[in-house]
């Protein structure tokens, strides 16, 4: 069963065939020890239990995957009473960088690398605690260029921000703007109660397939914070139905002519 679930790209699917791969073995051991005096209808049982599974498994959702940008170009942040640069960003390869000393120049432009936004580390304090966890813009709204490997289908885009509630005049942003190509959507960000940092999950569905978003933070206040950027992106894609229907019916074939070979002895 290992091997087929290989076979396959979802988690949905792979959890799918792990069920499947529990009835099987229930059903040829049922159907081995089958003889003259039991009644085939018991094996027959097992094989709908088996079906059951496997229509199952067509019903199930495709699973949205991560995706992980390639690099990103943004202005460095801001000095203030810390600092908040994009410290750890460094060169990811791929295409021309910038130099390694723009990553300590307030709103130098930062380009061909990552860096704190992409690094899995989310800030659960605020600004004036974990300041390095965050990279912090002063009077200016970013646009952050994020780019993929080759085409993408981004369902949504999830953002960490400081929500200290104007505390250092540092606020969330007033909207947050996706753009790729001639395709843009605007999201009003709705402060909530509390001043704790906060995560919010945008659908950029209909952006379609790209190979990068732009990411544009419209600031509230003077300050504006970020820790992190994740992208989910379309679903695995799910075999057919028909292929699932194929796998039953050579089983119920198989499992007719094993029953007329019983008869026969």
């Amino acid at each position: 069963m290992l091997e087929i679930a290989r076979l396959f790209d979802g988690v949905f699917i792979r959890q799918a065939v792990h069920v499947v791969g529990e009835v099987l073995p229930t059903f040829f051991r049922r159907y081995s020890n089958l003889n003259k005096e039991e009644s085939p209808m018991k094996t027959l049982k097992v094989v709908r239990l088996l079906l059951v599974a496997l229509c199952s498994a067509v019903a199930l959702p495709a699973w949205a995957a991560p995706i992980t940008p390639l690099y990103y170009d943004m202005p460095n942040g801001t000095v203030g009473t810390y600092t908040y640069p994009d410290d750890s960003y460094t060169c990811a390869g791929i295409v021309a960088c910038s130099p390694p000393a723009n990553n300590t120049v307030n709103n130098a432009p930062l380009f061909g690398g990552k860096g704190d936004l992409t690094d899995g580390v989310v800030a659960t304090l605020n600004w004036f605690d974990t300041p390095g966890l965050y990279v912090g813009w002063y009077e200016l709204d970013p646009t952050i260029h994020f780019v993929f490997d080759g085409t993408a289908t981004i369902s949504s885009v999830r953002l960490y921000f400081d929500d200290a509630n104007a505390y250092g005049a540092v606020s969330l942003p007033d909207t947050v703007t996706f753009t790729s190509g001639v395709n843009t959507i605007t999201h009003l960000v709705t402060d909530p109660l509390g001043s704790a940092p906060v995560d919010f999950t945008f659908d950029v569905s209909s952006l379609g397939a790209v190979g990068s978003i732009d990411v544009y933070l419209h600031r509230k206040d003077y300050w504006v914070f970020m820790s992190e950027a994740t992208f989910d992106g379309g679903s695995h894609q799910v075999p057919e139905p028909s292929t699932f229907l194929l796998i039953g019916s050579s089983l119920l074939g198989s499992l007719g002519y094993g029953l007329r070979r019983q008869r026969k002895v």
